[in-house]
């Protein structure tokens, strides 16, 4: 008889252990999933006309990028761009105004702060400088317009970068980069 009730007793504890085991396995492997599965940001507009009819980008390419415990979702595309008897410089306007209507009407705002993470993810700001005017290579960095007011590197951001290969043709690069939700939080928390 006694060997019943001491059965019955543990049998309740060992149901709540269960319980609290499965509750603990599964959010942890909500957690997981959460962080494996990339969410990227991709935008959907052509790149600019040029005289050739380009409008569609190139190599479009989805990875993961990891900086010591940073981990970012990247999106990249490239093209190259052809005109005829206009100015390169008129031309780089023009391409740069080209992106910033269109990043403005996703909800980006051009960085003002030069050390967005375009100097970590993007490999064309090896050769290029930031571009301050028109009359020469660069690339321009966008932050979404909800970060701004508390930018730091690790915000998502958008870089474009853009350089002749000759004169009137243009390489056009757009990247873009979200911190995986471990980063966000793990930068949050050590802030």
């Amino acid at each position: 008889m006694e060997n019943d009730r001491q059965t019955f007793t543990r049998s309740p504890l060992i149901r709540i252990f269960s319980i609290i085991l499965g509750i603990c396995f599964f959010c942890v492997f909500s957690i997981f999933a959460y962080e494996v599965f990339p969410r990227y940001v991709v935008f959907s507009f052509p790149p600019p006309i040029d005289d050739y009819g380009v409008d569609d980008w190139m190599f479009p390419t989805h990875a993961t990028w990891r900086n010591w415990s940073d981990r970012y979702f990247v999106w990249r595309v490239e093209t190259i761009l052809v005109y005829e008897n206009i100015p390169d410089d008129k031309l780089r306007e023009s391409i740069v105004t080209y992106f910033d209507e269109k990043l403005n009407n996703s909800g980006w705002a051009r960085a003002e702060n030069v050390t967005a993470s375009c100097h970590y993810i993007m490999p064309e700001v090896d050769f290029l400088n930031y571009l301050e005017d028109f009359s020469q290579n660069g690339y321009i960095a966008f932050i979404k317009k909800s970060d701004h007011d508390s930018f730091n590197w690790t915000n998502e951001s958008t870089c474009i970068a853009i350089w002749n290969t000759s004169p009137g043709t243009f390489s056009v690069v757009i990247l873009s980069a979200r911190p995986s939700p471990f980063t966000r939080f793990f930068n949050w928390i050590f802030e």
